[in-house]
């Protein structure tokens, strides 16, 4: 089975980055963060170099990835409970909470 698997490593049809990459860009196409994507692609046994370089290549900028979820399902922000609502749901979706409240502010 390793010889198998090595074989198809070289020629190039098995390659983890790629496949971890693909796999990390559904994620942020989905309006998830960096964290949530890092935990799947932990559990599915990616090496920790192809993990690290699919998450650069969609979530060097979790920010806007953030504001752009942010403002397609919470248009409006300007009461709290719905600040506190906002907050929630983007750390659930794996955004990292630095982020969340610089978005949001302290007061979420």
């Amino acid at each position: 089975m390793d010889a198998l698997l090595l074989e198809l490593a070289a020629e190039g049809l098995l390659d983890d980055r790629r496949a971890a990459t693909q796999r990390a860009r559904r994620w942020a196409e989905r309006g998830y963060g960096r964290a949530r994507a890092e935990q799947d692609l932990q559990a599915r046994g990616f090496a920790e170099d192809a993990i690290e370089f699919a998450l650069n290549e969609w979530f060097a900028d979790e920010w806007s990835n953030a504001q752009r979820v942010l403002s397609r399902k919470f248009p409006a922000l300007a009461r709290r409970e719905t600040r506190v609502q906002a907050a929630r749901f983007l750390l659930r979706r794996g955004f990292a909470e630095d982020v969340v409240v610089a978005l949001l502010g302290d007061s979420c």
